[in-house]
């Protein structure tokens, strides 16, 4: 484990420019775009300031070792259909760690602090992945649900596993609508 780390959440709305940047060289580290400068990276982050309904109580959770950002994950609530009524579900979203550290735990500690928002009133969270095994391990399980969007130009999410957590819960088996943009 690293020394002097330290996770902390904060409203999305309330990260500075600085916080911001520093996010998204992390961002850029794990998801690199040979095109793209910093503006539209900027903007693309902070669509959520302007999401409304679509992402409720947005949080980010990052993880500092010392006073740079090392690992992050954003989460939100969102209301989804299922064949079962609306239901709100945590959106997971965003999971990042500094590739030259990864295997230290740094993600699952920004993960660990998204699920902590998990309550009564809140008993599950919806995510897409590419590393399965990572969440399956924190005790996340995969669904083999339909996915659609009714809303916007009916995106989808594009990772290859989608996932519960915690894997207990009771879910659907029916089609799930996200009713708005992809996470």
């Amino acid at each position: 484990m690293l020394t002097g780390q330290h996770v902390t959440t904060v409203s999305f709305a309330s990260l500075s420019r600085d916080e911001m940047r520093d996010c998204l060289r992390i961002w850029r580290m794990v998801w690199p775009k040979e095109d793209e400068n910093e503006e539209p990276v900027t903007t693309k982050i902070s669509f959520a300031r302007n999401a409304g309904q679509e992402r409720r109580d947005e949080q980010v959770h990052i993880l500092r070792n010392g006073h740079s950002v090392k690992a992050l994950a954003r989460s939100f609530i969102r209301r989804i259909g299922t064949e079962d009524g609306d239901r709100d579900v945590l959106a997971l979203a965003s999971v990042c760690t500094d590739p030259a550290l990864r295997g230290h735990g740094l993600g699952r500690c920004v993960v660990e602090a998204a699920f902590a928002r998990l309550g009564p009133q809140l008993p599950v969270a919806l995510f897409q992945t590419q590393v399965p095994g990572f969440y399956e391990k924190m005790g996340s399980r995969r669904i083999a649900n339909r996915i659609i969007n009714s809303h916007e130009d009916g995106r989808t999410f594009w990772d290859p596993v989608i996932m519960i957590h915690p894997g207990d819960a009771p879910w659907s088996d029916g089609t799930i609508d996200l009713r708005g943009p992809p996470w």
